[in-house]
């Protein structure tokens, strides 16, 4: 935070809108997110007179750091926009990252139907020239009709990401969609199968090495193992959600509480 106001300050514009970037990811992975949209909001205004791609990133970065803070709409406002700024550039991969990312404030904000229209023109913008960028706003419509349309549909289309991931090489985002199936299985009763995936799901994150960054999938995994009545293998996964977020004011801290609570006796034993 410091250096991103000082080279604000003496006019170091491209410096101050490019750390808050650089540092999304240890900004997740450390919860500090009060200071990231402190930050962002500083790189934001020091891109303001730059170059398209300092604009683009800057609202991106800003509208990225204010949906995990749960600051939705301003988030939305944001990357509406990025979009502006990804759409002037003629860039599929900038125009399907922030579309992805706005479908995700959507459907944090409950509005499913603007989440999966973002969705689908991210996935229209990328094409097959951006086959990651595809795979996201895939898994994250997949993740979205599973929980609250369409289950087979949302399976459907999570399997399909999960196949672009294993070409791709990308572990870390195979076992995200491994533990996805694994909540679809859980829906549709199917808990062997879950159970199955849930454990895929581990082994890539552990490959990856990524075992704490990504609480959402880890609380999938867990339930998968509570619902397979498996409390023994539910309750590390979620208490390790719990010490990794404690202090957070993020939905999967309370939903990891809920169930560890809900767990019977020989789960915290």
């Amino acid at each position: 935070m410091a250096l991103t106001k000082v080279a604000a300050e003496r006019g170091q514009l491209v410096h101050a809108w490019q750390l808050p970037w650089v540092l999304t990811a240890f900004c997740e992975l450390t919860g500090r997110v009060d200071e990231w949209v402190a930050m962002a909001e500083i790189g934001y205004r020091s891109a303001a007179s730059l170059d398209l791609k300092a604009r683009y990133l800057g609202a991106y970065t800003l509208g990225c750091a204010l949906s995990d803070a749960h600051r939705l709409k301003e988030a939305v406002g944001y990357q509406r926009e990025a979009l502006e700024h990804a759409r002037s550039s003629g860039m599929p991969s900038r125009i399907a990252c922030v579309l992805n990312a706005l479908g995700c404030a959507y459907h944090d904000m409950g509005d499913c139907r603007q989440a999966q229209r973002a969705w689908q023109e991210g996935l229209d913008a990328a094409q097959d020239a951006e086959p990651a960028r595809a795979a996201h706003c895939r898994l994250n419509r997949g993740v979205c009709e599973i929980h609250h349309g369409d289950v087979a549909v949302g399976i459907a289309d999570t399997e399909l990401a999960l196949e672009a991931y294993q070409k791709l090489g990308a572990e870390f985002m195979q076992a995200i969609a491994w533990a996805a199936l694994a909540g679809g299985q859980v829906r549709v009763g199917r808990l062997d199968q879950a159970v199955e995936y849930a454990d895929l799901a581990m082994a890539e994150f552990r490959k990856a090495a990524e075992l704490p960054t990504h609480a959402e999938s880890l609380v999938r995994i867990a339930t998968a193992y509570a619902a397979a009545g498996q409390p023994d293998r539910a309750e590390p996964v979620l208490r390790h959600v719990v010490d990794t977020l404690r202090g957070q004011a993020t939905p999967w801290l309370a939903e990891a509480e809920r169930i560890l609570a809900s767990l019977p006796p020989v789960g915290r034993d």
